[in-house]
């Protein structure tokens, strides 16, 4: 496809997920809060109408954009997640062995 590629998507637990997978074959990406999109409420709840709906919120530029990290960020949350792993399985270790020993 040419031109500018824009994807829209509402922010939800795989949007991390979804965020890293497409960032590198579309120009922008705009993570919107979900809530921000009741300024439309005039029909049910469907994935059409939600699409015709943050279509008109981003040509009217009234998408409120969602702050997502690049991978450099992703990387070191999941060091530090690591460690903190590593650290509470060290624990839980010693109380193991101090349970069994009875000291």
């Amino acid at each position: 496809m040419s031109g500018t590629k824009i994807v829209t998507i509402e922010e939800t637990t795989t949007t991390q997920w979804l965020y890293a997978e497409l960032k590198d074959y579309v120009n922008t990406i705009v993570i919107c809060d979900p809530l921000r999109k009741r300024l439309l409420t005039e029909s049910p709840k469907a994935d059409k109408i939600d699409a015709s709906k943050l279509v008109r919120l981003l040509k009217a530029n009234l998408v409120k954009e969602v702050y997502y990290s690049t991978d450099m960020f992703l990387y070191l949350r999941r060091l530090i997640r690591g460690y903190e792993d590593l650290i509470n399985s060290g624990v839980r270790l010693k109380t193991q062995r101090h349970v069994l020993l009875g000291a």
